[in-house]
């Protein structure tokens, strides 16, 4: 099973973790932000 961590959580690594999940469903993917609350525009 591939692994991704993206650092990071604004949108452009929210989006790059949409994008890897859809690239690759049963990857795992985990994703640090500094903030509590992560930024996301869908």
């Amino acid at each position: 099973m591939p692994k991704l961590v993206v650092i990071g959580g604004v949108a452009g690594g929210a989006t790059a973790a949409a994008k890897a999940r859809r690239c690759c469903p049963e990857a795992e993917i985990v994703l640090y932000d500094r903030d509590y609350h992560m930024s996301y525009a869908g």
